[in-house]
């Protein structure tokens, strides 16, 4: 596998696709609020993955997630009429002709697979699918990096965040060093 996703649009945005999926897990829709308005900023999850802030593609994403935050996600086969039209009604413009439909694809299958409820795993698994073949990771080495960024994301348990948790279910936490 080496170092080929440091280069790879396909790798960018699955990793910040599979990272905005465990933090919608982890914190709800909500939580990703801040990165698709400001997708640009440094601490946002897009920062993380330089490449994603390519046009057309960061536009795509952030005004698709911003539609699952707006609820449209909730109301079944909305999601999937809004990215349909959306790749279609964009293959006509001028900019959008010139972009990677791979990628495109590999972004709005992503999406969908994510606002259907599904683990970031098998959405970013659906997504691998987008990719020419001759570029596509294998099963196992995207498993393999998957587990690398998921393990790269964990947040820290602080004495502050156990004592909360251990508050928030009936315990005292006095016994947390």
């Amino acid at each position: 596998m080496g170092n080929c996703h440091q280069s790879s649009p396909y790798w960018a945005w699955l990793g910040c696709l599979y990272a905005i999926g465990l933090k919608i897990r982890r914190e709800g829709l909500l939580a990703i609020e801040e990165d698709i308005v400001h997708p640009h900023q440094e601490d946002s999850l897009f920062g993380k993955y330089p490449l994603t802030r390519k046009q057309p593609y960061l536009d795509f994403a952030c005004d698709t997630l911003r539609m699952m935050v707006d609820g449209m996600a909730q109301h079944s086969g909305r999601i999937d009429l809004y990215l349909d039209n959306a790749v279609r009604a964009n293959r006509r413009q001028w900019f959008w002709r010139r972009a990677n439909e791979n990628l495109l694809q590999l972004i709005a299958i992503t999406l969908r697979m994510l606002s259907d409820g599904h683990h970031p795993n098998i959405a970013c698994e659906f997504g691998r699918q987008a990719i020419p073949f001759a570029q596509r990771p294998t099963f196992d080495d995207m498993g393999a990096w998957l587990k690398e960024q998921r393990a790269s994301s964990r947040i820290p348990l602080s004495k502050e965040r156990i004592a909360a948790f251990l508050q928030s279910i009936g315990a005292d936490g006095t016994d947390v060093q």
